[in-house]
């Protein structure tokens, strides 16, 4: 219900001569997410529970292909304390604002799913595809090129007094 109710969840990217091309899939097009379910009730020991959980947490993550999806996947693991639901989404499809109204969806869901009732979730906002789409009606708009020149100055001079951004590791090139 999720992936069908944000359209942002079915994306793929596929790689082009020009760079990358997001697709926006429909609800029939492929797989919308994907769910492993692991019994990991026999693990007793907290450091071989935690190990296991990690390495499949890990797993799951790592199995997120851009080109072919989804990009949503879940692990649900059975543990002798209770269930555990482990929710991994790429990060070009969400963001804490995101997640914060993918939770308060999964939460209404699941309550309605308790209560045997029809999943109803809140009516759209609008769909990516308006919203990028204003997005770049917003970007090629006067109001940018005010801040567009805004920037590029600030940008020559920072690199004129050579400001530079902190750095992991002190040999790295600097960012021009």
């Amino acid at each position: 219900k999720l992936t069908a109710h944000h359209d942002a969840l079915r994306m793929v990217f596929s790689k082009t001569e020009q760079g990358y091309e997001a697709w926006n899939r429909g609800v029939q097009e492929g797989e919308l997410y994907h769910l492993d379910v692991v019994d990991f009730t026999n693990l007793t020991d907290e450091a071989m529970l935690s190990a296991a959980m990690e390495a499949k947490a890990s797993e799951i993550q790592s199995s997120i292909q851009l080109h072919e999806g989804p990009l949503l996947k879940a692990g649900l693991f059975h543990c002798a304390d209770g269930d555990h639901l482990l929710m991994v989404i790429h990060h070009l499809v969400v963001d804490g604002v995101s997640w914060r109204i993918l939770f308060e969806d999964l939460a209404v869901a699941y309550e309605q799913a308790i209560r045997e009732e029809t999943l109803q979730l809140p009516d759209k906002t609008d769909s990516f595809r308006s919203w990028s789409q204003k997005l770049s009606v917003y970007a090629n708009s006067a109001a940018m090129d005010s801040e567009y020149a805004y920037w590029k100055q600030w940008n020559a001079a920072a690199l004129a007094d050579q400001v530079r951004l902190p750095e992991d590791q002190a040999e790295a090139e600097p960012f021009t």
